[in-house]
């Protein structure tokens, strides 16, 4: 019996001696628009609820494992958290940890028809506005759909500047605020179906065609006969026609945007035709006698928006001098170009128009482009409020810049000639390349670059609005 007390004591005593540590935390939950503090907050550790905040907004957890944390807190009516990561020592408590909720805004209405009545289930979709590449886009966000007496409620919207639309009918924009709650009604008027007809051309013989109408809201789809006619109705509205079909070896295409107004289309024609393919080449001007390796320069084409049927394929030839693309649609394109260390992108040229940093349109017979990199060129340098966001626009093209933590900002491999540069507290709400909205809000400073020359410019921060 003494035997087994005492390797019990001792096997007590080598547990306790291998028992981990455990730490403690604490903290408040607030409101992080109003500062208010936030009682009944979920305190969450990984996919467990560790702690609720009380009346005070204050939270505590023990028995926490040291080292490494991370907690999120949620509440109905606000935007999910962030995880917020601390870390703690052997036996320590970590006090005072500050956990922000956003509350979130909510957009609420009533849809009805020409005579006053509901129209249940009727689908509200949102968008909500983007600044890509410089340019407002307004982006697909979660709708809604109304209820048997035509109403509906979008919630967890985040504060931007939004559209709600139903069906081709949309409001104006309007910008929404962190815990802003409103009401857009919707009064529709009677949208009369169209007919769409025409004739799809092109089709290798066997092949059925395949065409569907595709709207931002809906995507309709057409019988397309063995003799190629199609018919299909169609509410008022924008669409892109898109017909296929696959031959022995390749895909033909045809797409083909158009208008639905107040009477039938008739006598489209819808042309089958196998993917576009452009050419290029890459030309060098050493102004300092440099051989860069090209090997690893890499061209971009992309169209907004996507279609990942139809990725643009581009293929080098021996010595990376030269180049095609092939499975193209006819369309608008954006083109991207890295450049080696020490050059930049001079000028790209495809029939007499340099189209560097701007939307062009490929059709059949596009012709060949020509991308020059340059090593010459001037420097720009100069100061404003630190890690601000700088835009350097010259026509159509633009450099983006960011100056230091002490305000500092210098680059070079600019092009000699003029351009406008201005500092951004935010360059995501930056729309560059819409000039009335920069002449209303960029503080905009003049400057000409010259070969082989710096240029300095002291910028005043622009603030970029909330739209």
């Amino acid at each position: 019996m003494r035997v087994l007390l005492a390797f019990l004591l001792v096997f007590l005593a080598g547990a306790a001696a291998f028992a981990q540590p455990e730490c403690s935390a604490s903290g408040v939950v607030v409101n992080s628009v109003t500062g208010e503090i936030i009682p009944r907050a979920a305190i969450t550790i990984g996919r467990t609820v560790a702690a609720t905040t009380d009346e005070s907004g204050k939270w505590s957890l023990d028995h926490l494992p040291c080292g490494k944390v991370g907690v999120i807190a949620s509440r109905p009516t606000f935007l999910p958290g962030r995880v917020v990561t601390f870390e703690t020592a052997d036996g320590a408590e970590r006090r005072d940890l500050r956990l922000e909720l956003t509350p979130q805004s909510a957009i609420t209405g009533r849809i009805v028809d020409e005579y006053g009545d509901p129209v249940p289930g009727a689908a509200v979709t949102m968008k909500r506005a983007m600044i890509l590449d410089g340019v407002r886009v307004y982006q697909p966000a979660p709708g809604a759909s109304a209820n048997d007496i035509g109403e509906y409620r979008i919630p967890q919207l985040s504060a931007g500047r939004y559209l709600v639309c139903v069906g081709e009918q949309c409001s104006t924009p309007m910008t929404i605020a962190a815990g802003y709650n409103g009401v857009v009604d919707f009064r529709l008027s009677r949208l009369v179906p169209r007919h769409v007809r025409g004739k799809v051309t092109g089709a290798p013989d066997g092949a059925q065609a395949q065409l569907t109408l595709t709207s931002d809201s809906t995507t309709l789809t057409a019988a397309v006969g063995a003799d190629g006619e199609f018919e299909v109705t169609a509410p008022p509205g924008s669409y892109t026609i898109l017909a296929t079909a696959f031959g022995e070896s390749d895909q033909l295409t045809a797409r083909i945007p158009i208008v639905v107004g107040d009477r039938d289309l008739d006598d489209i024609a819808v042309h089958l035709d196998r993917p576009l393919e452009i050419a290029g080449t890459l030309r060098i001007l050493s102004r300092q006698g440099s051989k860069p390796d090209i090997s690893n320069v890499a061209v971009l084409l992309y169209q907004q928006p996507q279609d990942p049927r139809h990725a643009p394929r581009l293929n080098w030839n021996g010595d990376h001098s030269a180049f095609t693309v092939t499975n193209l649609l006819a369309g608008r394109y954006r083109l991207q170009v890295s450049t080696p260390p020490g050059f930049h992108v001079e000028s790209i040229v495809a029939a007499g128009a340099d189209i560097a940093d701007s939307e062009f349109t490929i059709t059949p017979g596009f012709p060949p482009m020509e991308i020059l990199m340059s090593d010459g060129g001037g420097t720009l340098e100069g100061t404003a409020q630190p890690d601000s966001g700088i835009i350097v626009l010259r026509g159509n093209r633009r450099w983006v810049l960011r100056a230091d933590k002490n305000g500092k900002f210098h680059a070079g491999g600019f092009p000699a000639g003029d351009y406008k540069v201005s500092a951004w507290d935010d360059l995501s709400k930056v729309p560059f390349h819409d000039e009335a909205w920069m002449e209303l809000h960029a503080r905009t400073v003049s400057v000409t670059v010259t070969d082989s020359q710096s240029t300095s410019v002291t910028l005043e921060r622009s603030i970029a609005p909330d739209e």
